[in-house]
């Protein structure tokens, strides 16, 4: 600013300028484009957007600082960066300009300023769409706040905001407000002064989505987890960078979703675990050598396994233990079955033993040389038989394989067993004798 001139002397050259000027600079809006504004002296009077500042929402903002007089008075940095508003809100733009004078005869002297936002994108700014005026006197050093209100129903999305600091002195020497700017002919009431242009993006206030992909899981091998973002109709995008609501899980790993509303969003991680199914290679058999079939089963190089169910085969069954014990009637053969089982499912091993050659093997008696009566009995049962076999243990299972009764014969050939204590049904007798192994069945009915 030339501080030689007096508010007077301003007032004269500009009121000389605006009267022979104005009609040849004045730049109206043209077809498809904004205007380009122009002032009949510019800012070569320092009479400009020095500095502006204005910092919305989601950590933008758009700062100028001591940016000086643009070519031509007119600067447009719409591609350079973009501030977000809230609809409904008002912001304050900070505002330093390069002309104030305090003068003791004529008094204070200085710029005022207008701001539009072309809502409605039609390359016009309308008065409806002015959302700051302001008639103090701009700073020149700490900037003036000046309020920008953005309409509630402001159109959302980018828009051009133009920006007006001018000198306010008609020809009459009369002062005029910023209500009365032209955005784009400013040789009608301006004489000097700047405009910058820039970029706005209104926005509508929102809330951040409630995302719960629940605690950190475990799934079972071969199975899916679905995991569910919810908040229909919003925009979602997961850590694989699908976009679904939805995503399906078979695999361990870390997976996490942001869910976006708006300009709103939030975001939710889960850790998946995968746990193993049960596993063995077979079932492995070890028989000892002895006048009974006696058997240890063992599932072989066994993963993961929470419980055991062994069927021998001869309605016998064991269960909790993967290396069981089993003695066998002399005969065969047998088909075991052993499932294995934990959390997340099971697996089922088969194998097959014989005990037809155990020890010394079976005899073969006649029903003649070997009676066993009363058949069905009740409250007792008698063995007995011929020839030179002596009876040295007798044994009594269930249908099931169990063992009822065991006793010593001291090698009688005549033996009586109490049968009071057994259920009705069948059972099998078992008798070691000094040449082998008898089997016999009988009933028992009360």
């Amino acid at each position: 600013m030339n501080t030689n001139f007096s508010n007077q002397t301003k007032h004269i050259k500009r009121k000389f300028l605006l009267s022979s000027l104005a009609i040849f600079m004045g730049i109206h809006a043209v077809n498809a484009q904004y205007c380009v504004p122009n002032f009949p002296t510019g800012c070569d009077d320092d009479d400009m957007v020095n500095s502006f500042t204005l910092t919305g929402e989601n950590g933008t903002d758009i700062t100028n600082i001591n940016t000086g007089c643009s070519t031509g008075a007119y600067d447009d940095r719409t591609a350079i960066t973009t501030v977000d508003l809230l609809s409904g809100t008002t912001y304050d733009a900070s505002i330093t300009t390069g002309y104030y004078d305090s003068d003791p005869f004529f008094g204070d002297d200085g710029d005022f300023c207008a701001i539009w936002i072309d809502f409605n994108d039609n390359q016009i700014f309308e008065v409806s769409e002015r959302v700051a005026t302001y008639n103090q006197y701009l700073s020149i050093t700490t900037g003036s706040l000046v309020p920008v209100v953005i309409p509630v129903n402001a159109a959302l999305g980018a828009h051009r905001m133009r920006v007006m600091v001018g000198y306010h002195v008609d020809e009459n020497w009369d002062e005029i407000t910023a209500a009365d700017f032209d955005p784009c002919n400013m040789a009608t009431v301006l004489e000097y002064g700047e405009v910058h242009d820039y970029t706005v993006n209104i926005i509508t206030a929102c809330t951040d989505p409630i995302v719960n992909l629940g605690n950190d899981t475990t799934i079972c091998a071969g199975t899916t987890l679905t995991l569910d973002a919810n908040n229909a109709g919003l925009t979602f995008l997961w850590s694989d960078t699908s976009t679904s609501q939805t995503l399906d899980v078979s695999t361990s790993g870390t997976f996490s979703v942001t869910v976006i509303d708006g300009t709103c969003s939030t975001s939710d991680t889960i850790e998946v675990s995968i746990a193993p199914l049960p596993s063995a290679d077979t079932i492995t058999v070890t028989t000892t050598l002895d006048a009974e079939c006696t058997i240890t089963f063992n599932a072989a190089n066994e993963q993961d396994v929470i419980s055991y169910d062994w069927d021998f085969g001869d309605g016998s069954t064991h269960s909790d233990i993967n290396s069981p014990t089993h003695t066998y009637i002399p005969t065969g053969p047998y088909n075991v079955v052993l499932i294995i089982t934990n959390d997340c499912g099971s697996d089922t091993l088969y194998t097959t033993v014989n005990c037809s050659n155990v020890g010394i093997g079976n005899v073969d008696l006649k029903d003649a040389q070997l009676k066993l009566y009363p058949n069905p009995a009740k409250d007792y049962i008698t063995i007995e038989h011929e020839n030179n076999v002596r009876m040295e243990e007798v044994t009594v299972l269930n249908i099931l394989g169990q063992v009822v009764f065991q006793g010593s014969t001291k090698n009688a050939n005549k033996y009586q067993i109490n049968t009071s204590a057994l259920a009705s049904g069948v059972y099998t007798l078992r008798i070691k004798s000094n040449q082998g192994f008898i089997v016999r069945k009988f009933e028992v009915l009360k």
